[in-house]
């Protein structure tokens, strides 16, 4: 199975290069891309947590995921908003675990200039908006007039009334932890305590071999 972890904001290829010289979580076209490509039209899961970021980018992305041969899974966790909710339209398969939260709205933009840009501005984020829009009714069957007043209500969603809407197919099931068992009378001892002993071991096996790299260096130099 191929999987693809997509976390944080939605941004373009190359503003994804600033993000990774910060070594920061971000979401871009190119990244799907190379991910699809090695997948080769087999069946993929997007795990996605997104607050979302750049609408251009999103759809780009969301053309992919409706482009590829293969089965797209996707599952939020966490959150898919604004432009993360436009890349999770892209799926064949949207599942969402049950504390996730999707949310939809209309798109912003700052704009500058005379009364005409304005003007401009308004007409070119409502045609955004009708083309988020169908991206919402292709995967409910609502009208675009009703995409677009929820969008203009800035509705957030939980996972059950998101498969009330038909926005998502299903809400994943928690894993079951596994349970230790033992043919003993004696106690076992706790896991988290085993783990948190090694730990301890590891720091302190560090500290010793710092001290006699130290001492070596000391050595060295004469020092001793």
């Amino acid at each position: 199975m191929y999987t693809l972890d997509l976390k944080g904001n939605v941004v373009d290829d190359e503003l994804a290069q600033m993000y990774d010289a910060f070594d920061v979580n971000c979401i871009h076209p190119q990244e799907v891309t190379d991910f699809l490509q090695s997948a080769n039209n087999q069946p993929v899961t997007i795990n996605l947590n997104s607050y979302g970021g750049d609408v251009f980018a999103a759809d780009d992305i969301y053309s992919q995921l409706q482009a590829y041969a293969g089965e797209v899974t996707v599952v939020i966790g966490g959150i898919a908003a604004s432009a993360g909710s436009i890349i999770a339209m892209g799926s064949d398969k949207l599942l969402m675990s049950a504390p996730s939260i999707l949310m939809i709205h209309r798109c912003a933009g700052d704009t500058n200039g005379n009364v005409n840009d304005l003007q401009k501005s308004i007409e070119v984020q409502q045609t955004i908006d009708k083309s988020i829009a169908t991206a919402y009714s292709q995967k409910t069957g609502k009208t675009i007039d009703e995409c677009l007043d929820l969008m203009n209500k800035e509705t957030w969603l939980t996972a059950d009334m998101a498969l009330d809407m038909k926005l998502i197919d299903g809400i994943t099931q928690p894993a079951k932890k596994a349970v230790a068992i033992s043919n003993s009378l004696a106690s076992l001892p706790n896991p988290k305590k085993v783990a948190k002993f090694v730990n301890m071991l590891n720091r302190k096996a560090n500290k010793q071999h710092k001290n006699i790299v130290n001492a070596k260096l000391a050595i060295l130099k004469g020092s001793l």
